[in-house]
């Protein structure tokens, strides 16, 4: 499974095998918060580079844009309501 991970024949592996030395210098691997024998493996890139705006990459623009309009509205709705309930 490594190996079909490593030569691009698949993306990701997951199954119950020991993490060794020679396994960590081709992957990256899970840490473990629950003991159950099952791990999760993808190939590791070349360059690792972190950025505190990384977590928008894996979603389209429109989904970012429904998920502000989204707050936008519930905001606006509460702020109303909050100025309805004051009157009464």
């Amino acid at each position: 499974m490594i190996g079909d991970v490593l030569y691009g024949k698949a993306d990701i592996a997951l199954a119950s095998f020991f993490i060794t030395s020679e396994r960590q210098a081709v992957g990256d691997f899970t840490l473990p918060y629950y003991n159950s024998g099952r791990i999760f493996a993808m190939k590791r890139t070349a360059s690792r580079t972190s950025s505190v705006w990384g977590f928008i990459g894996p979603f389209q623009k429109e989904l970012w844009a429904t998920i502000l309009l989204t707050a936008l509205a519930v905001g606006l709705f509460q702020g109303v309501a909050n100025l309805a309930t004051k009157d009464m």
